[in-house]
Parts: structure tokens; C-alpha cells; sequence
């Protein structure tokens, strides 16, 4: 199966979603959520990604990434899904693979399609009915957005500022 790097193309935005494999709700516990915004946030300051939304959820995760160069975006999202992945291999005394191969990557059209990208993003949880609003929903970027969250973020503002 071919490597989603191969359909980014620098210049764009792309929606990127990454699934847990058969379904697995491998991401349910606080824990492996927390990790992985963190090791999100680590990638997108190491690789310099600027990501301009996203949501963890039980079983998939949406990052919203402007693509400067198409082998950052990839190693932010090794890193991210291989620490979790390992981690949560280790304490579960489990092998094999944690995520789908490769991550899905849908290319933002323009600024009207990037709101509703976001949108759509930030009411994950809401549509799935697990809260009334996305602020009840600790990880995805609308805590960001609104303030609510001071430290440790990863939505580049200014960048999501310019695009729209």
C-alpha cells in the first residue's frame, strides 16, 4: 500500500486522519489521548508543522496540517502514532500494529473549505454524542482556539489566522 506522503504536495493544507486498525479503540483512556497530543505537539515543533486543528477520538485521530514539506508532515506523524503505539504495546503486553497504514490525507480547497474542515473536526465528538459541545471535549484544538488553553499548544494561530 502506497505511503500517504506520496499524495501530499507542498503548498496545501490536508485534512489528515489516522485510524486505529480493525477499529480498536486503542486511544479510550485518558492516558494514551494525553500522550499522543503531546507527542503531536512535539512533532510539530521539531519538524516545524504548522497545524491548524485537530481531535484525538478512541479510535482516530484528525490533524489539520499546512504541508511545507511533505517529510515533516510524515515523521510528525510517525512520531506520534509510533511512541503511543510502542507505549501502549508495552504496557499491554500486545504486539503488532496499532494504527491503519498509511494515514488518509484529503487536500484543503480554500479558506471556505478549511472552516469547514475545522469545523467539522472540533464537532467530532459532539456528532458521536459523547459531549453536548467541543469545550467538554479536553482533546481537540477548540480549547486553543478560544484561550481556554495557555500552555502546551499545538494549533499555530497566526498561520490559521493568514489562511482564512
Amino acid at each position: 500500500m502506497p505511503r500517504a506522503t506520496r499524495y501530499l504536495r507542498e503548498g496545501y493544507v490536508y485534512h489528515l486522519t489516522h485510524r486505529c486498525i480493525d477499529g480498536e479503540f486503542f486511544l479510550r483512556f485518558t492516558r494514551e489521548r494525553d500522550a499522543y497530543r503531546e507527542w503531536l505537539r512535539i512533532g510539530a515543533l521539531r519538524h516545524q508543522v504548522p497545524v491548524l486543528g485537530y481531535i484525538l477520538t478512541c479510535n482516530h485521530v484528525h490533524v489539520v496540517a499546512e504541508v511545507r514539506d511533505r517529510q515533516a508532515v510524515a515523521s510528525m506523524m510517525k512520531l506520534a502514532a509510533g511512541a503511543v503505539g510502542q507505549a501502549l504495546n508495552r504496557r499491554k503486553g500486545r504486539e503488532g500494529s496499532v494504527w491503519e497504514h498509511p494515514y488518509h490525507c484529503t487536500r484543503i480547497q480554500d479558506g471556505r473549505h478549511l472552516l469547514n474542515c475545522l469545523l467539522y473536526v472540533d464537532l467530532n465528538m459532539v456528532r458521536a454524542g459523547k459531549v453536548q459541545h467541543p469545550r467538554d471535549w479536553r482533546w481537540c484544538g477548540y480549547d486553543e482556539l478560544t484561550g481556554m488553553r495557555k500552555r502546551y499548544r499545538i494549533i499555530n494561530q497566526e498561520r490559521l489566522l493568514f489562511l482564512t
